[in-house]
């Protein structure tokens, strides 16, 4: 928990400000905080088997649901041989963080008589498990990882959001690049991680041009439309989505073939492709398709692929000596790349979500409300992934088998799952050689539940269902209703809130009773607007008597002796709208059908510390309450209160 009190102590006070004001949730690696690692079933097991000096070739698959762990090896460093199945030029390393759902092949050797620990623990540091390679002598534990610093974090997601302004987190812009297919020998080399992008902006935006740029025309080089050619002296036309502000470089050099490639240069490209114009430097990935330039997010290398905001920069000074892997350092022993004679079909996808309700999506869109990803047999397609999260997401393609543009030119890996660390953008391509349809999902279950994944589908192929229903319900999972409740009894009163959600929909009852009979109670149908939902539109009533204790006669009524709504006494339906305004506060503004306008601001779960919270209220009707408490356990916290109509109490809350 980043609290504010624990934000003082620790000197990001300005930290934690920012992070409230620009309305970015709280910091986490993980979506949920679990108590047990385990390995093989168990929290630790034995390999007594294992000799001194004897290279052992271990498969380390993550099957958790939710997880991310960090693996080391305390008899040395892991040798890094294949990935996802799939055979990589050997690497060696001292920490390796293996996503959800991701496959790693390492090697290691026990050094001499002893028991060595090969351990797993969760990125979170919230336990470990471990494997125990050797038999006799003294036992020799891996490191343990420090705590992470959850506050540097949330300094560098408000020091990247400072340099995007143009970026919106957890949305994607407003115009996502439509799918484009290029005819063979013709596409523009795929967008590659940590490509700069000097004096170039790019997105999708038709009136960009390129003024008198100029491309050699030397033999095997191509002229690209909208471009001046030295050999013909076209004029220079429209080129959309490009403003380009001089040419670029002469020389367009192939990464070298070291662990560790030179992102500055392009991948290697067909022949006759446009990789051979001789403009090095320029990527297309520089833009989030709305010509917005943007210098960490494919711009200026942030951190090596893959790892951004996931800990591992903390773990780096931690141990400053030591090779963490990333995604650049994996290289295939033979060439992955797939053949220059067929059309590139380039599909744009933005990961995107909203923490705060815990949707997660794909250009905006949940599975149930998506089409499905369109291709075609014997295609090179490429998926162009932009994370506009906080949180890193493993992306899974059933079916195929994945080049990983990562600067290794030909040679690019071939995987199954690539984590797509925060604010990173990574280019995958695959031969489009199955048949039907296949799943293609975030793989922590939670993410993928709430709906980020899409179905690819082949053109031209007929699916069978066996179980339609079945089909339905799975893809309508992001649409499931979820029931909660927030109940309070203190000395002064009862407070209750509860109702059913969904990813957009919210049925949600208020009501408040005190021991002597009276009573507020209102009632919203709320529908959430927007792909981050700051933005809320509801209907429903009001409906309070906190009269009781008056004598009849001081209450008010009509002309015909019927009560009539006061500040104590309200009978009326009503609508509004919500808005979440910076600083976490929900603004709301409602008429109803006494002819009442009310504008009520309310903060909810302000982090005074790491288990101290405070809810506040205030409206334009001269209410208010201010309730802190402090949270016992998952479900329970102690509660006291002040509240403007019901006076001061104390009390147990119960939440759920």
């Amino acid at each position: 928990m980043q609290s504010y009190g624990k934000a003082l102590l620790s000197g990001y006070l300005g930290t934690k400000l920012g992070q409230e004001w620009r309305r970015m949730p709280q910091m986490d690696l993980a979506d949920v905080y679990y108590q047990a690692s385990l390995v093989n079933g168990q929290p630790s097991q034995a390999l007594p088997q294992a000799r001194p000096g004897q290279p052992l070739r271990l498969r380390v698959i993550n099957g958790s649901a939710a997880s991310y762990y960090w693996v080391q090896f305390g008899g040395g460093k892991l040798r890094v041989v294949a990935t996802d199945g799939v055979d990589v030029e050997p690497v060696e390393v001292d920490k390796l963080l293996v996503a959800t759902a991701e496959t790693f092949d390492v090697e290691v050797t026990p050094p001499a008589i002893g028991q060595y620990e090969l351990r797993a623990t969760s990125w979170d540091m919230a336990g470990y498990s471990s494997l125990w390679l050797g038999s006799g002598g003294e036992r020799h534990e891996a490191p343990t990882l420090p705590r992470i610093n959850y506050f540097e974090l949330v300094r560098n997601m408000n020091g990247m959001m400072s340099k995007m302004p143009g970026m919106h987190m957890g949305r994607a812009p407003a115009g996502v690049p439509a799918p484009a297919v290029a005819a063979a020998g013709t596409a523009l080399p795929p967008p590659g991680p940590g490509m700069k992008m000097d004096g170039m902006k790019m997105g999708g935006r038709a009136d960009a041009k390129m003024p008198s740029m100029t491309m050699s025309s030397a033999k095997g080089s191509q002229q690209m439309p909208g471009m001046k050619g030295e050999a013909n002296g076209a004029d220079a036309q429209p080129m959309p989505g490009m403003k380009m502000g001089g040419a670029a470089p002469a020389d367009s050099a192939r990464p070298r073939a070291t662990a560790k490639p030179n992102l500055d240069s392009l991948d290697k490209a067909p022949p006759g492709s446009m990789a051979e114009t001789n403009m090095a430097g320029m990527a297309m990935p520089m833009a989030d398709g709305n010509g917005r330039k943007m210098s960490g997010m494919g711009g200026m290398p942030m951190a090596p692929l893959g790892t951004f905001n996931t800990g591992a920069k903390q773990l780096q000074a931690a141990f400053p000596h030591e090779t963490l892997l990333d995604y650049t350092m994996l290289r295939a022993p033979q060439s992955s790349a797939l053949p220059a004679d067929r059309p590139v079909r380039t599909i744009h996808l933005y990961l995107t979500g909203n923490m705060f309700r815990y949707v997660w999506s794909i250009n905006d869109t949940p599975l149930s409300r998506a089409d499905k990803i369109t291709i075609k047999r014997g295609e090179t397609v490429r998926f162009v992934l932009h994370n506009t999260t906080m949180m890193s997401h493993p992306m899974h393609l059933h079916g195929h088998y994945f080049r990983v543009v990562n600067g290794q030119g030909d040679h690019a890996p071939l995987k199954n799952t690539l984590s797509v660390a925060p604010m990173d953008l990574v280019t995958i391509e695959f031969d489009a050689n199955e048949y039907r349809d296949w799943f293609f999902h975030c793989h922590l279950l939670y993410h993928l539940n709430s709906g980020m994944a899409r179905i690819v589908h082949y053109a031209g192929d007929s699916v069978r269902t066996d179980n339609p229903r079945l089909l339905a319900r799975f893809i309508g999972q992001d649409r499931k209703l979820f029931p909660y409740i927030d109940a309070t009894v203190q000395s002064q009163g009862t407070w209750l809130e509860g109702g059913i959600r969904n990813s957009y929909w919210l049925l949600r009852q208020e009501a408040r009773f005190d021991w002597h009979g009276d009573y507020e109670a209102e009632t919203h149908l709320q529908r959430y607007l927007g792909p981050k939902q700051f933005l809320a539109v509801y209907a429903g009533a009001d409906f309070r008597d906190n009269t009781r204790y008056l004598a009849p006669d001081v209450r008010k009524r009509d002309e015909n002796g019927h009560r009539t709504n006061s500040h104590d006494y309200r009978q009326v339906v009503c609508v509004g709208v919500r808005y979440f305004l910076p600083m976490m506060v929900w603004s709301d503004l409602r008429f109803d059908s006494g002819g009442k306008l009310r504008l009520q601001l309310e903060r909810e779960g302000l982090p005074l510390t790491s288990r101290l919270r405070c809810d506040l209220r205030v409206n334009t009707d001269r209410e208010y309450t201010v309730n802190p408490y402090y949270i016992l356990g998952k479900y329970v916290a102690l509660s006291g209160s002040y509240d403007s109509d019901y006076g001061w109490g104390a009390g147990l809350r119960i939440i759920y």
